[in-house]
């Protein structure tokens, strides 16, 4: 990572990094001579994603009863679901992190030299339990393709957020077609209890296409329509005109 790198993904979350951090990503940090991702993120488009997406997760109350801390900086992830942080205002770059088991934060370490130590025993463990420095991936499946249309301003889904469908955009849009209706929350049966689940969801709009209820989920600057029919992949098109976006499939 460069200067101008560096400086511009500050620019865009509003934060000074601590320098430790800004050092770390500067120099470049390997662990047993491999790039430590993802649980130290250097490539800059990952550090701004990963970042945007947690500030701008829907819900409250996910991170230990509250949104993502402003002052959090998310510098790496375990693939999990948890997260490691370091505070903006610490100057000692304390690791924190996030086990969305416990829905709590925990300190791991003081510093990221404890950090990365923390690192390289894992990176061991891994060794020993898996015969590489990483947990071995499952195999991909070939010719398997994403079920799901996006609609986005952007060449990949994830890339949305950094160019991303404003939700009062997307909001007047359906407002303007006679087709859909804006709904703001998901519906599912309960298998254990029965009755229906009432999930909040801002952005979510409904059409009904032959009897069937089709949604178009509103997530991080996008548009996400989970195996579309063809009627709701010609109105994200149609979306897309309005929008300035393009339709993704199969991704």
């Amino acid at each position: 990572m460069n200067h101008d790198e560096l400086a511009a993904i500050e620019e865009r979350l509003g934060v000074r990094f601590p320098q430790p951090y800004r050092d770390s990503l500067l120099k470049g940090v390997q662990i047993d001579d491999d790039d430590p991702e993802p649980y130290f993120h250097q490539d800059p488009t990952e550090i701004l994603i990963t970042n945007l997406e947690l500030r701008m997760s829907p819900g409250s109350g996910i991170f230990a009863g509250a949104a993502w801390p402003s002052n959090y900086i998310c510098i790496g992830k375990d693939g999990c679901g948890n997260y490691y942080s370091i505070p903006t205002s610490d100057l000692q770059c304390a690791v924190w992190f996030f086990d969305h088991e416990a829905n709590t934060f925990e300190t791991i370490s003081a510093n990221l030299d404890g950090y990365f130590a923390y690192l390289t025993d894992l990176s061991k463990k891994f060794a020993s339990l898996y015969g590489s420095r990483t947990p071995v991936a499952p195999p991909a499946i070939s010719g398997v393709k994403d079920p799901d249309a996006v609609l986005a301003r952007s060449k990949t889904p994830r890339e949305s957020i950094l160019n991303p469908i404003a939700l009062d955009e997307w909001a007047a849009f359906v407002d303007s077609d006679v087709d859909l209706e804006m709904q703001g929350y998901s519906t599912r049966m309960n298998p254990f209890r029965g009755g229906e689940i009432r999930i909040d969801y801002p952005g979510l709009a409904i059409m009904r296409v032959d009897g069937h209820v089709c949604e178009f989920k509103y997530i991080f600057g996008r548009i996400v329509a989970t195996r579309p029919v063809a009627a709701v992949i010609a109105k994200l098109e149609l979306a897309a005109v309005a929008l300035n976006g393009r339709v993704l499939t199969g991704r």
